[in-house]
């Protein structure tokens, strides 16, 4: 009998890598798909697509409910940031009866505010990178100095992020209040010192540099165990990763673990992405996702089907030992990543674009 998966957000890049990680997997799986546009490649991919109010719509809940209950859904993954507050909000709720993967709604709403995760963590002394809004960004700069990188409040994937070498830079920002700011990180591998630091050595060709990016996905366990660990140092372009190099570093790592366990303890559970920067000062965490990343397919290539892992503990009950043969990272590969096509009839897009559902099989 085949596991049942509701896949949100199937057409996101998140989405994508979760679907080819589903299809590595040595279980037998039926995918049904959600997304708020007909047209995407993540959707006719899935066994069966549905296209869904957005997650900011108060009808979202109801149409992931009623789906889960005509597919009879066994496990829901997001494939994307903005829908996890709800699935949350439904899992804590019990509103379905299928297994939500995700944290509880304390825990989601931490990751997702970069101000809240930084109260959260220095408040236990751990090393994540000063944030605040643009009424105490002063503190900052008297701190650190610039750069400083201004990022949107619940931005993701890199989307509107800036950076900023003076002060009259930085009042010239639009909508500035909807904005984070947090110290630019230098890694200590460029050994620049941040005085001289200039801004060609920060953007090429008008694009932001994002390497030397060291990426930790911490696998939790029911009872906030810690299932598995990846890491790797990756090469960014727009805010993709193009360039993955796995590898162990025993600092980062145990950080990001300890960093992991204290979210755990507020209800986490499942994936969470951890990324730094190893500076002078050691490992400098900037962004924490409480989800699968659009890199979990490149995992899953190298061993590590954290995916696969999930269904087994959370849904069929697997004890962590159990689990242990989908989470053998080949550290001796790299990967890089290029696009894709899937290409399917105009009238299975008519059909799912004009009736909001389509079955591929």
């Amino acid at each position: 009998m085949s596991v049942k998966i509701l896949l949100t957000g199937a057409g996101s890049g998140i989405g994508e890598a979760v679907y080819k990680s589903l299809r590595m997997s040595r279980l037998p799986i039926e995918i049904t798909g959600t997304d708020m546009s007909g047209f995407n490649s993540g959707s006719f991919r899935c066994d069966k697509a549905y296209k869904v109010p957005c997650a900011g719509d108060e009808k979202y809940a109801k149409a992931i409910i009623d789906i889960c209950g005509r597919e009879k859904t066994d496990m829901v993954i997001s494939g994307s940031d903005t829908e996890l507050p709800v699935l949350a909000k439904i899992r804590e709720q019990g509103l379905i009866n299928s297994t939500v993967l995700t944290g509880s709604v304390k825990s989601v709403n931490i990751c997702r505010s970069k101000k809240e995760c930084y109260k959260f963590f220095s408040e236990k002394d751990m090393p994540f990178v000063h944030t605040a809004e643009y009424a105490e960004v002063d503190k900052i700069i008297q701190k650190y100095g610039f750069p400083i990188i201004g990022k949107p409040a619940g931005g993701s994937g890199s989307i509107g992020v800036k950076v900023f070498f003076k002060k009259d830079e930085l009042e010239l920002l639009e909508d500035k209040n909807n904005y984070v700011f947090q110290e630019y990180l230098i890694p200590d591998k460029w050994n620049i010192d941040k005085g001289s630091i200039k801004r060609e050595d920060i953007f090429t060709k008008s694009c932001l540099v994002q390497k030397d990016e060291i990426s930790i996905q911490v696998l939790l366990g029911k009872q906030g165990e810690i299932l598995g660990t990846f890491m790797s140092k990756n090469v960014l372009k727009l805010g993709i990763p193009i360039k993955i190099f796995p590898f162990r570093d025993s600092l980062c790592e145990e950080m990001a673990v300890k960093m992991a366990k204290e979210l755990a303890h507020e209800g986490m559970e499942g994936p969470v992405n951890l990324q730094c920067k190893i500076t002078g000062r050691g490992p400098v965490f900037f962004e924490i996702n409480p989800r699968f990343t659009g890199i979990t397919s490149v995992r899953a290539e190298l061993g590590f089907n954290e995916v696969e892992a999930c269904i087994r503990h959370y849904l069929l009950n697997v004890a962590r030992h159990g689990i242990e043969g989908c989470l053998n990272t080949d550290y001796t590969k790299a990967v890089c990543r290029y696009l894709d096509e899937v290409t399917y009839p105009k009238d299975k897009l008519n059909e799912l674009e004009n009736n909001n559902f389509v079955d591929n099989n």
